[in-house]
């Protein structure tokens, strides 16, 4: 009985670790951008969508609700860089061309606002600053309250 209650702490404390057990419920590294955020392009401001971060997990839905459109995908990020980077796989887009392509991007999180830089999926460079430039878009928002 004893070895049983050992090797399911080691089982669970190997789910930590890894942050991959799905049963432990949050048992991942939580992030700043961990949560729900309502952005807008910072230069179309009528453009909004809804982007939640979970863990190593993207949701992003925008449209009317009768039109709702939702991507999905995982992401990396590099905490240890400045300006701090992320990497958005897209695993499910309404544009099926788009699926299995990356987004590069930079991001920054200051008094709670969300500054999110990224190039179009696909595209081979990450931006360098958070000033929009060709073909990258600039998203700016707060948690959402829901």
């Amino acid at each position: 009985m004893r070895r049983i209650a050992r090797t399911v702490v080691w089982l669970i404390a190997l789910c930590v670790l890894a942050n991959g057990c799905a049963w432990y419920g949050k048992a991942r590294s939580a992030t700043e951008l961990d949560g729900t955020w309502d952005l807008q392009v910072s230069d179309a401001p009528a453009f909004a969508l809804t982007v939640t971060f979970s863990g190593s997990a993207w949701e992003c839905h925008w449209g009317a609700a009768e039109s709702r459109a939702t991507a999905r995908g995982t992401l990396t990020l590099r905490r240890d860089v400045d300006p701090k980077q992320v990497d958005l796989l897209i695993a499910e887009h309404p544009d099926a061309q788009l699926v299995g392509k990356s987004t590069l991007g930079i991001y920054k999180v200051q008094d709670g606002e969300l500054t999110l830089a990224a190039n179009e999926a696909g595209a081979a460079t990450r931006p360098i600053s958070f000033q929009r430039e060709g073909s990258m878009f600039v998203f700016v928002g707060k948690r959402s309250r829901e």
